[in-house]
């Protein structure tokens, strides 16, 4: 697997253990076709079940893309400097790339066929 460095702005949402939704953004660190890493100061809690959107800009004649991606919280990391935020690792399960002027156009990683809302 290959992580490859981006920093992109990123939004996500989740249930915390009470069962109360959440959402929160953040930027991403890196990604790999298996996963993400997202730098924020809002932490789910591991095992959470995440969907998370980022929207990449169009370079020269390209597409704007956006992605979205459900997965699994493998990773918290708390940032041991004061003002620094953590962030956390996630597994994706299904990530979906389109157009962002155009419909989803879903790629399944794992079982699930629907992002959570």
């Amino acid at each position: 697997m290959i992580r490859l460095p981006l920093k992109a702005s990123i939004m996500f949402w989740w249930k915390d253990e009470s069962g109360k939704h959440r959402q929160s953004t953040g930027r991403t660190r890196d990604v790999s076709e298996r996963g993400v890493f997202v730098v924020t100061a809002s932490h789910p809690h591991i095992g959470a079940t995440i969907g998370l959107r980022m929207f990449l800009d169009a370079a020269f004649d390209a597409m704007a893309l956006r992605i979205e991606i459900e997965g699994l919280v493998l990773r918290v990391e708390r940032s041991r400097i004061k003002r620094r935020s953590g962030g956390f690792a996630v597994l994706s399960r299904q990530i979906i790339l389109a157009d962002s002027r155009q419909n989803l156009a879903r790629g399944p990683v794992g079982a699930k066929d629907e992002l959570i809302q």
